[in-house]
């Protein structure tokens, strides 16, 4: 192994192999902490927009159009739409929900977004992720914003009462619900699957 002496001036003085190896251990802590600082200091846009704010973010691509807050949202005409959900994992759910149209919503970033696009990707902050086509959107009874669930407000993944869930009065089974929502996508052409 490598020795340590000290000279006459009372300096340290380490042989080749353990300098070398200090070397690339001091090195790679220094490497690892300013990566670490980097990426906790300069999220993606997509992780920034991950997360659950009581906010919900309206994009095109990279665009972020706009964003609606809960409380916008629930100033907008409030529905209550009542149904059983059918899942396998955990059976038949009775469910009153309370919210606002989509399409209202999406109004709310710019009048003509139901119009000027193909469909929607309703992203939850799991990364869940499901397709919308606007079709559905406009239709007048089908697809909602909801806040509250059984007279209880909708909690966001880590339990405040801040949360929002796409629902489709459509899907009976619940399949393209998306829960924990926080990205409304916007696609000009459907999504080509391979």
């Amino acid at each position: 192994m490598g020795r340590v002496s000290i000279n006459n001036k009372g300096g340290l003085i380490l042989d080749l192999k353990l300098g070398v190896v200090l070397f690339i251990l001091i090195t790679s802590v220094m490497l690892t902490a300013c990566t670490d600082s980097a990426s906790r200091n300069n999220k993606s846009d997509t992780e920034t927009l991950l997360e659950e704010t009581g906010s919900l973010s309206i994009c095109s691509g990279d665009e972020v159009l706009g964003e609606v807050t809960l409380a916008q949202i629930k100033e907008l005409e409030s529905y209550k739409r009542s149904m059983v959900i059918h899942s396998s994992g955990e059976g038949d759910t009775s469910h009153a929900f309370r919210g606002a149209r989509l399409s209202d919503v999406l109004s709310l970033v710019a009048p003509t977004l139901v119009d000027d696009y193909y469909s929607i990707n309703a992203i939850g902050v799991d990364d869940y992720l499901s397709e919308i086509t606007m079709e559905e959107v406009r239709m007048e009874n089908n697809v909602y914003v909801m806040y509250e669930d059984n007279g209880e407000p909708i909690l966001t993944k880590d339990g405040s009462e801040q949360g929002m869930r796409l629902v489709i009065l459509d899907d009976t089974f619940g399949m393209r619900f998306t829960k924990y929502l926080v990205i409304i996508e916007l696609n000009a052409e459907p999504i080509k699957t391979e």
